[in-house]
Order: structure tokens, then C-alpha cells, then sequence
């Protein structure tokens, strides 16, 4: 996404002239990604492009275009963090099947030494408190 508008100008005697009352903004049409214009609307708006001044119209206006990027940006990065922390709760689920999966193994290896209290052992209630702040932070953001 860009922050300032690409400036039209007229390189050859095939496009048409710089119309110094129109928005200057270099736009294509729809559907047809080769063909180069000025945009078609009035420019109003006065803006600063590369230290010279030109006309905009309000959407290629570049103050318009850094605030979308703005927006676009933060947006982004507030569905980035969702993702992490999903990511990071998925990871932290099958680190503690594996767990339970190896300690349910050694279990069947060594049946005399079973957990008698019904507790987990440490480095699974590790993982399980860790999990729970995740999933209560998750909450948190929704």
C-alpha cells in the first residue's frame, strides 16, 4: 500500500496532456492494468509530493493515503498478535499431549510407580498454568 500517490506525467504523444486543474494522480483503469491516465476527478486539495505542491482530488490526496496506510498497518498488526497468541496456545496444547502421552508411556513401562496423590507431574502443570494465562488472555482481547 502506498503512503503518496504515483504523479502523472505525460511521457509521450500518445497520452493525453497534464491538465493542471485535475487531481494528478496516476491511476488505471479497472480490468485494463496498461493503460496510464490522470485521474478524472477535480483536484481540490493542495499536497506535497517529493517537496513539490500539486492538486488532489480528497482520495489520492497523500495525507489521505498515510492515514489508510496507518490504518491498514495497525489493523494488520492487531490481527498479527490474535495469530501469535493462537499460535502460541495450539503449540503449548501439543507440547503437553506429548507430555502426558510420554509420561502415560513411561507409566505403562514402569507400572509399580503410579502417582498415588493424583497429581500431575511438574513439568505438565507447568504447561497447563501457562496454557491457562494464554487462554485467559485470548479472552481478554475479545
Amino acid at each position: 500500500m502506498r503512503s503518496a500517490p504515483h504523479i502523472y506525467i505525460c511521457n509521450d504523444r500518445f497520452e493525453s496532456k497534464v491538465m493542471m486543474d485535475r487531481c494528478r494522480a496516476s491511476v488505471s483503469e479497472p480490468g485494463r492494468g496498461i493503460f496510464i491516465h490522470q485521474c478524472l476527478r477535480a483536484g481540490k486539495h493542495k499536497g506535497k509530493v517529493e517537496g513539490k505542491t500539486y492538486l488532489f482530488c480528497a482520495q489520492h490526496h497523500p495525507d489521505h493515503l498515510a492515514k489508510k496506510k496507518k490504518d491498514w498497518e495497525s489493523k494488520f498488526r492487531k490481527g498479527e498478535a490474535a495469530r501469535d497468541l493462537r499460535y502460541a496456545i495450539k503449540n503449548l496444547e501439543s507440547q503437553i499431549v506429548e507430555q502426558v502421552l510420554r509420561a502415560l508411556k513411561d507409566a505403562r513401562k514402569a507400572l509399580p510407580v503410579i502417582y498415588v496423590d493424583k497429581t500431575l507431574p511438574p513439568h505438565i502443570e507447568k504447561n497447563a498454568k501457562k496454557l491457562e494465562k494464554l487462554r485467559a488472555k485470548r479472552e481478554e482481547t475479545k
